[in-house]
This record gives structure tokens, C-alpha cells and sequence, in this order.
């Protein structure tokens, strides 16, 4: 008997495009979430923050904070805010737009430095690149700045 090969890929973009306008931005708006999240989570992690000590410090309950980290609740602004402060992080929203300006405003003044630091005699001037960005699928798109 032969097995009957299954295209996954085609079976998950059937499924994908059959959903209403809606629905994808449900999902897009659970996305944003857990990327806020992700970034608290990191934080609380990184400074030894339970998500009842986070609870304590932005003034909301337990299990609203498990629910909201777990998913079934999407954290609303004021949330986000108390946690940032509570954090001591600041949240910083861009566009696509914005961060391609950037990382060619990043580029140029790299390349600035360089030109700068090969033309003097001492290259200690020289400033290393503050942080390395690779776009996924985009091999010849980095930034080193």
C-alpha cells in the first residue's frame, strides 16, 4: 500500500489565505504583542524579575501578568508603559522606512569614521562599529556601525 505524500506547505497556505481580513490582523495584532512580551520577558530575566515581583511594581495582579505573558490576554498601552518604567527600559517603535534610514545614516557615518581613521596618522580614533544587523534572506544587507 502506498502512503499518500501530504504537501504540508501547500495544505498550511490553503488554510492561511482562506482566512478573513479579520482574522489576519488578530494574528498580527498577537504578534506585536509577543514582541513586546518577548522584550519584558528578556528583561525580567536578564534583571532576576518574577512576573509576581512585575505584578507588584506596575500595580496589577499575578495572574493577569501570567496571562498576558502566556498569551491569552494582549497587554493594552498602560500595561506596557508601568512595565517599561518598572523595567527601566524605553520602548522604541519604527517602521521598516525608518529603520532603513537609520542603518544607511549608521553606514555613512561608519564609513566617515573609516575614511577619517585611515587618513590620520593614529588609528586608536577609530571607533569599532556599535552593533552588527543582518536582514534574514538578505545576505549582502548588513550593517557593521
Amino acid at each position: 500500500m502506498k502512503k499518500k505524500e501530504v504537501d504540508l506547505k501547500a495544505m498550511f497556505d490553503a488554510s492561511v489565505n482562506s482566512l478573513s481580513e479579520a482574522d489576519h490582523l488578530e494574528i498580527e495584532a498577537g504578534v506585536l504583542a509577543l514582541k513586546f512580551i518577548s522584550i519584558l520577558d528578556e528583561a525580567m530575566e536578564d534583571r532576576g524579575i518574577s512576573k509576581k515581583e512585575l505584578a507588584e511594581r506596575i500595580g496589577t495582579s499575578p495572574s493577569f501578568v501570567t496571562q498576558v505573558f502566556r498569551g491569552n490576554r494582549k497587554p493594552n498601552w498602560e500595561f506596557l508603559a508601568k512595565a517599561q518604567h518598572a523595567l527601566k527600559l524605553r520602548f522604541e517603535i519604527s517602521t521598516d522606512e525608518k529603520l532603513e534610514e537609520w542603518i544607511n545614516d549608521e553606514i555613512h557615518s561608519y564609513h566617515k569614521r573609516w575614511i577619517k581613521s585611515t587618513s590620520t596618522a593614529s588609528k586608536e580614533e577609530f571607533l569599532p562599529p556599535k552593533a552588527i544587523l543582518a536582514i534574514e534572506d538578505e545576505p549582502d544587507y548588513a550593517l557593521a556601525g
